[in-house]
């Protein structure tokens, strides 16, 4: 919302669409609010978009349907940070984000939520389902603060372990929230490996973790340390944002209403040039997922094969390409990267960690490290409002 980024009425055809025509039972609100021209925010102009967009959300799908937020990395200042050396450091954003969210989220879960960003919270409606928020800048590798402790700052890990079990001692099914997914190269090693240790050890009662941050549309196979079979799926959403070059969309899950096991994903499209030239801005359903790709469910087994038949024939790497940056000219520079886009995709959706997807497309570590560095360099360049 601002410079660079949609005008305010595209956001707000956005939310009406999903409050109008969708009708949800659920929305989970997966961050990055904050407009592009991160470095030149600050506290207060990320709080006033936060208020914005919330009052949005309340106006167009109201206060009586459950909306479960998150915080992305562009939400704290300066971008991409979120001290993680005491509680104190970050109450600025979780105070006021708790007083922004109060309709939606019990007693409990704000307790929990302005201790350090993170909360679960039994679905209104639903007594068996428990969705269980992250903050994801406490393990995001572009989090600097994270080199402070990468295993598990602020007792995240520790507390998702001890969530897990009692939903599962309760015979409670979850839906794990959160900004940043663990895969590819947005992950501390440490953290997200335990991470996937507790999304297998819980599988039985996990039926899904829905991510965005990437800005595209892509699910990938979350495999077991063990023997490499699939044990789980990670979905990462696209944005209503058009950052970069993508036209906005958003994701309608359906899932079995005893089970909670996804049945279908659903996607509705914004398309730019048509928006441009008939000056109407319109959401459209896009696509269902299973027919789209023709697979029989939405499960590991099936997207497993979907990665294989994408690595290796290009029709399938063409529909996916034209889904992940939706339907854009962009998809057309992926498509020319042949071969080599095919094993790197496939990586992406097959891989168990960031080391394994490093390893799967030959990453040079040292490009990684010349990207922290650039990171670094930009957040000490910039001036502050405070010094940390």
């Amino acid at each position: 919302v601002g410079r660079c980024d949609l005008p305010p009425r595209t956001i707000q055809s956005a939310v009406r669409c999903i409050g109008q025509e969708i009708k949800p039972d659920v929305v989970v609100w997966l961050g990055d609010n904050i407009y592009g021209s991160a470095y030149n925010c600050s506290k207060q102009a990320n709080i006033d978009v936060l208020t914005e967009v919330t009052r949005l959300f309340k106006a167009e799908i109201g206060v009586n349907v459950p909306i479960f937020p998150v915080l992305g990395n562009h939400e704290g200042y300066p971008v991409d940070t979120y001290d993680v050396r005491s509680l104190e450091k970050e109450s600025w954003l979780l105070n006021a984000t708790a007083e922004l969210w109060n309709e939606w989220l019990s007693k409990e879960a704000l307790i929990q939520y302005k201790k350090a960003g993170y909360y679960t919270q039994l679905c209104p409606f639903e007594s068996k389902l428990r969705i269980i928020g992250l903050n994801s800048l406490l393990y995001a590798d572009n989090n600097q603060f994270t080199m402070i402790n990468s295993t598990d700052p602020l007792g995240q890990i520790k507390w998702l372990e001890n969530t897990l079990a009692a939903a599962e001692a309760n015979s409670e099914f979850v839906v794990i929230i959160t900004h940043i997914p663990t895969c590819c190269d947005r992950g501390t090693e440490g953290s997200t490996t335990r991470m996937l240790t507790l999304y297998e050890r819980y599988s039985n009662i996990i039926k899904g973790i829905f991510t965005g941050h990437y800005h595209t549309d892509f699910m990938r196979v979350l495999r077991s340390a063990k023997d490499g079979k699939g044990f789980g799926l990670e979905f990462i959403g696209p944005s209503i944002s058009s950052f970069e070059r993508v036209n906005p969309s958003f994701l309608v899950m359906e899932l079995d209403a005893q089970t909670y096991q996804i049945q279908e994903v659903a996607k509705y499209v914004m398309d730019i040039k048509e928006t441009n030239k008939r000056n109407v801005t319109s959401w459209k359903h896009s696509l269902n997922f299973t027919s789209y790709f023709n697979l029989k469910s939405v499960t590991p087994n099936e997207v497993s094969k979907l990665a294989d038949k994408i690595e290796r024939e290009d029709y399938w790497y063409k529909r996916f390409c034209e889904n992940y940056v939706t339907n854009t000219t962009k998809a057309q520079d992926l498509i020319a990267l042949g071969k080599d886009g095919q094993h790197f995709f496939a990586c992406m959706m097959k891989s168990r960690s960031s080391l394994a997807f490093a390893k799967c497309v030959n990453y040079s570590f040292l490009n990684f490290w010349e990207e922290q560095l650039y990171w670094v360099m930009q957040i000490f360049q910039t001036d502050w409002e405070d010094l940390i």
